[in-house]
């Protein structure tokens, strides 16, 4: 057993720090319209018994293709089954997946390489705000790297069933991300003699079993709409990963040891997947290859420093550029700035966490629990609400487990576009600074609430036309589906342990 070293006791005390900011921030979550989004999946798979490849819950009511990775959608539902409200279920995933995202990737790479380097890499990461608060803001992502780090862990140890088995459950997690860790295999796979067969077996092996969501997602490419996203204009650039991952690619170009091509190839992945979402590559998902890139070169200085004194001195440097400092150069409005001192760390200090846009909360319960009131007592859960912001319009649809005429996630065009609110009962109508003039009035709306924050709109000529389709595979097929897995799983490593000792 390894034992526990200065920078091991130093790693843990970073992650209890950052177990204590996640859990602070429970009250203010959910982080960002991403996670409503994701609530109304959860709600929507409920009404219908399972999962459901059409989304008839956004865009209602003729809806679109339902094409995201259902993994973390089912864990909301489990949370919901649990007594647990919507909300809260989002808000302790949000909380639990920052601490367990950076003890994961610290702990599979203390196992790959050594305590010092993985001390680095929890450092550079968490330090860098914008990917910080990408973990909250994206589960699935966050979820899938993990799953991806886990999958070289055990192929490390040869465990290929194992392996396997957790890049199959990051493909059902996130869309783009296995991507990454699939290439980062092949790159094994092409560098590395040792690992061939094992990765070539585990990427043919995890296509076979994503093959009916991946057919899926295919057969509705055409709904697809890979536009560019509107936080382009908020991107951050982490100078010193930058630099440093940049110097760490050209010095492990060519190198074929374990696990050097897993890191390039994941390099290569993320520019691949990320290359049109540029706040994903340079911010937040895409950053992890830089990071361990630069992690080999500050590894590979320390090494090279013989005199303690000038190790130590590099070390408190480094160290505390990254915690009080991690200069960025910042997008704002497209309009690039330079940051000082945009640690993590020194944010939360500070108080200064929310001037990052993707760090602001979107819950405003004062101005919201009303609406919810207005809008659980002059609808049912079948009937249409929207607004006048597709963002407001996904908040209140999850929050009150209602049916939009908008949808919060654009990447999936709708089957049919209607004029704006002639499928709604409820219109919410978000009052703006300079007065907006309300519009697109399709039908009569009588007014039934107003306060500081909006008004609400009840269409009098409203005709339900929603209907709440049955799951394509229900609750408890999907249930047998996952026991059968894992006893299938755990029968063929038996069996692969005992030909494998066989051989031996």
């Amino acid at each position: 057993m390894r034992r526990v070293s200065r920078f091991d006791i130093f790693s843990l005390g970073i992650i209890s720090l950052i177990s204590f900011f996640s859990a602070a921030r429970f009250d203010y979550l959910p982080q960002f319209i991403d996670g409503y989004y994701h609530l109304s999946v959860a709600n929507a798979f409920i009404a219908s018994g399972g999962w459901i490849g059409w989304a008839w819950w956004e865009f209602a009511p003729m809806g679109r293709p339902h094409l995201y990775p259902p993994l973390y959608h089912f864990i909301l539902v489990f949370l919901k089954s649990a007594g647990l409200s919507g909300l809260n279920s989002v808000r302790i995933t949000e909380v639990a997946i920052v601490p367990l995202f950076f003890f994961s990737i610290w702990y599979v790479l203390r196992k790959l390489i050594n305590d010092r380097f993985s001390f680095f890499s929890l450092l550079t990461l968490s330090s860098f705000f914008s990917f910080y608060s990408s973990v909250s803001g994206n589960i699935p992502a966050s979820l899938s790297i993990i799953f991806g780090f886990l999958t070289w862990l055990f192929i490390k140890k040869k465990k290929i069933i194992t392996a396997t088995l957790f890049l199959i459950l990051s493909f059902y997690t996130h869309a783009g991300v296995p991507w990454m860790f699939l290439l980062s295999l092949l790159f094994l796979a092409l560098s590395n003699r040792e690992y061939r067969r094992l990765s070539l077996k585990i990427i043919l092996t995890t296509l076979t079993f994503a093959s009916p969501l991946l057919y899926h997602q295919v057969r509705h490419i055409s709904y697809l709409n890979l536009k560019i996203l509107g936080e382009v204009k908020f991107t951050h650039f982490s100078i010193f990963i930058i630099l440093l991952g940049v110097m760490g690619l050209f010095l492990h170009f060519r190198k074929k040891e374990f696990p050097l091509p897993l890191f390039l190839g994941l390099f290569w992945g993320g520019l691949a997947v990320f290359i049109k979402h540029s706040y994903r590559l340079f911010s937040a998902q895409g950053m992890v290859s830089l990071t361990l890139l630069s992690s080999l070169v500050l590894e590979k200085i320390t090494s090279m420093l013989k005199c303690k004194k000038l190790r130590l001195l590099f070390l408190i440097v480094t160290v505390s550029y990254l915690f009080f400092s991690h200069a960025t150069f910042d997008l704002d409005e497209g309009k690039l700035k330079f940051n000082l001192f945009n640690s993590t760390y020194s944010n939360f200090l500070t108080g200064r966490i929310h001037r990052n846009c993707g760090f602001r909360s979107f819950f405003y319960p004062q101005y919201y629990y009303p609406l919810i009131e207005v809008i659980g007592k002059n609808t049912k859960p079948e009937d249409i609400i929207s607004s006048n912001l597709r963002i407001s319009s996904q908040i209140f649809a999850a929050l009150t487990n209602r049916p939009s005429e908008k949808s919060g996630f654009g990447e999936v065009e709708p089957k049919n576009k209607f004029p704006d609110y002639a499928q709604a009962k409820l219109v919410i109508w978000l009052k703006s600074p300079g007065g907006e003039e309300i519009i697109g009035q399709t039908g009569v709306w009588k007014q039934i609430y107003e306060n500081d924050f909006a008004h609400c709109f009840l269409n009098l000529n409203y005709k339900p036309s929603l209907k709440i389709l049955k799951a394509k595979i229900s609750f408890k097929i999907l249930s047998f589906i996952f026991l059968l897995a894992a006893l299938t799983g755990y029968s063929c490593r038996i069996f692969y342990r005992a030909w494998y000792n066989k051989k031996l």
